[in-house]
């Protein structure tokens, strides 16, 4: 048995491995003598010419399994091949100062060097000039300049190896390079490029030398970019471009296990589960938006607890990514503008809306429905770029919007229910679950989905990226617009949230239709429906504005209808508290005769002429006896002479809960 000699320090020389790491305990000529290879090379290998020889019994490679390692030290991304300033031979003097970039161990005389760059320099020994190797940092090549559309944003397309062998890219911001560019070498090393520390200057003026002539288009942010889709690592589409981040390592879109192993183990167990389907196609349905012209579609699943809510969310987060993409409502609502970018045209999947600040989510609805961020000042005092996005938005908690925020004492708008529609998800045969698939229990069939998707994800989402690419020409609107006209609608909220709901179904019938799901054809459309008729029914009848500002001036008169008003003419008990209005009877019913100012304090928070509106369509105003004037205003005012002055008051006749359905259902025709 034939015994190797140890390598000098710092050194690893790995058998049949095309790159080692760089020595940082000489960071300025590593260098290792070519007598002193291992048994497997024979230490002059360059690019592709490693020699494989007998294993020693010391080898790493009898501890390891030899395809878990391999696997191990694959690059994810493929060496640059054409570059001038790769090489496999160090320069001529006469070549120097210059810099050169090696993908392997080089020879230099009777010693070689590790791979990396090298900033080779010119220096006197006895009197002749000779060539001085600085060790910069590991493989890195510039391989692009970057701009954005506007020619703003320029950058550095980087391609790098880490101590591995694994190969990186990076869009890196020029702005990076300001300063003494600690957070550019903090980015690299977290990456695992090796870097000298004596040469921190140097990689600036590297990366700063030369402006490549290939000119790549950079993204700022992720999603449709014209016809191309921007991953952070990869851009799906004709057009040349790439996603620019400060940092090396952005939003995860990891991708783990393949397309079959996700249809078979997540999509297939969604399978005639109404929920688990429609979490799948909304996940989906992110792609859609821009194609269809629509900003922001979200469903927030409410419940008991433990009924499978956060495992729907899973399952859909799996089309996307690993579990980290699944996030809480327990962020500030500056967290989640950054969350809701980095989801732009994809998915925000926000668990567990008990976790958030209740006072803060009717704001933070508004901004994600809308897709713009604060507007902020920069450090000499302009505006900064507004982030902007356009996700669909999945939430889960026990509760629905409103309940969590008049939980703390927050008021809660009609617009909210639209722009992120609570859906009860409970109620099904199995909780959350119409079929559990012959698994034993609705608690094994989560923990079964659960287990899968955290195992098989990320395929599904860039799938079906690349089957829409493929039909831009077809029309999905009108696929949308289809859908929307089959589902019953009412007024207009109703008809906002078919939309979104007829979106959902296209996504998931499109995916079916390119292979990916594994359903029925029509089964995401019927699951759309069934949780469209569930969000109607839990919702109630008509307009949901209308609807509160009818429920807000019934409970104010029977919290403050023997208090606050008193008879118009004739004794009364004394006031408590500031006046509302007054009461009269109006033919045998008593009509109470709100003030302004006690009208708009029973409907704080809702717009005067909107109120009106809704009462008079409810059927609850009443109107100046006569011809109606063109002054539509002036027939809902009544003037009354209360002590010697006129006074403008508003009539509501509120009906009672029994007799007034009649009357409470006439709302459904309110002005929009």
């Amino acid at each position: 048995m034939s015994t190797s000699k140890k390598p000098r320090r710092g050194i690893r020389v790995k058998p049949e491995t095309p790159a080692a790491s760089s020595n940082l305990d000489q960071p300025d000529a590593p260098t290792s003598s070519l007598s002193h290879g291992t048994d497997g090379t024979d230490g002059t290998a360059l690019i592709g010419k490693g020699k494989s020889g007998p294993m020693t019994p010391q080898s790493s490679w009898d501890r390891w399994d030899r395809e878990v390692l391999e696997s191990a030290i694959n690059p994810a991304i493929t060496a640059p091949q054409e570059d001038d300033i790769l090489v496999e031979a160090p320069p001529d003097v006469s070549q120097c100062p210059c810099w050169r970039c090696y993908l392997d161990w080089w020879r230099d005389g009777e010693n070689k060097r590790a791979p990396g760059v090298y900033h080779h320099d010119r220096e006197k020994r006895e009197g002749d000039e000779t060539r001085a190797d600085k060790w910069v940092c590991g493989p890195l090549v510039v391989l692009a300049t970057t701009f954005d559309q506007r020619g703003e944003s320029f950058g550095r397309l980087l391609r790098f190896q880490d101590v591995r062998g694994r190969w990186h890219e990076w869009n890196m911001p020029m702005r990076l390079l300001r300063g003494t560019a600690d957070e550019l070498r903090g980015e690299l090393l977290d990456l695992g490029l090796a870097i000298s520390p004596n040469a921190r200057d140097r990689l600036s003026h590297y990366l700063m030398h030369r402006a490549p002539q290939r000119e790549v288009i950079s993204a700022l942010s992720l999603g449709w970019h014209d016809d191309t889709f921007v991953f952070p690592d990869v851009a799906i589409g004709p057009a040349e471009i790439r996603y620019q981040s400060e940092s090396a390592a952005p939003a995860d879109y990891d991708q783990r296990g393949t397309l079959d192993d996700w249809r078979a183990n997540v999509a297939a167990l969604a399978s005639g589960n109404t929920c688990l389907t429609l979490a799948i196609s909304a996940a989906l349905a992110g792609p859609l938006l821009a194609r269809v012209h629509l900003e922001s579609c979200g469903l927030h699943f409410h419940g008991d607890s433990s009924g499978g809510k956060t495992t729907a969310l899973q399952a859909a987060v799996s089309v996307w990514g690993s579990r980290d993409m699944l996030r809480t409502w327990r962020a500030t609502g500056n967290g989640l503008e950054a969350a809701a970018a980095e989801s732009t045209d994809a998915l925000l999947a926000l668990d567990e809306i008990s976790e958030a600040d209740g006072r803060e989510i009717g704001s933070i609805v508004y901004a994600l429905a809308n897709g713009r961020g604060k507007s902020r000042a920069n450090r000499s005092g302009g505006a900064r770029r507004i982030a902007r996005w356009r996700t669909v938005v999945l939430s889960s908690g026990e509760k629905t919007l409103e309940a969590r925020m008049l939980e703390a004492g927050a008021r809660h708008h009609a617009g909210q229910d639209v722009r992120l529609l609570n859906l009860p998800v409970d109620g099904h045969r199995h909780g959350t679950f119409d079929t559990i698939h012959g698994r034993d229990s609705a608690r094994a069939f989560a923990d079964e989905i659960k287990s899968s998707s955290a195992r098989y994800y990320g395929r599904a989402g860039r799938a079906f990226v690349r089957f829409l690419v493929e039909h831009l020409g077809d029309d999905f609107g009108a696929m949308v617009k289809e859908l929307t006209d089959r589902l019953p609608t009412r007024e207009g909220q109703e008809a906002r949230a078919a939309r979104q709901f007829a979106l959902i179904a296209t996504a998931g019938e499109l995916a079916t239709q390119a292979g990916i799901t594994g359903w029925e054809k029509g089964a995401a459309t019927k699951a759309t429906v069934s949780a469209y008729t569930r969000w109607r029914e839990a919702r109630g009848r008509g307009n949901a504005e209308a609807t509160k500002i009818l429920e807000a001036v019934r409970d104010f008169i029977e919290r403050h209808g023997d208090t606050r008003f008193t008879r118009l003419y004739g004794a009364d008990r004394p006031l408590r508290g500031d006046r509302a209005g007054y009461t009269e009877t109006l033919g045998e019913r008593l009509t109470y005769l709100f003030t302004a100012s006690g009208l708009g304090e029973a409907t704080q928070g809702h717009d005067r002429t909107r109120v009106l509106d809704a009462l008079e369509a409810a059927g609850w105003l009443v109107l100046k006896p006569g011809k109606p004037p063109q002054n539509k205003g002036e027939t809902r005012r009544l003037q009354r002479k209360i002590e010697g002055r006129v006074v403008t008051l508003y009539g509501v006749d509120v009906p009672d809960e029994g007799e007034g359905n009649e009357r409470v259902n006439r709302h459904l025709e309110v002005v929009q």
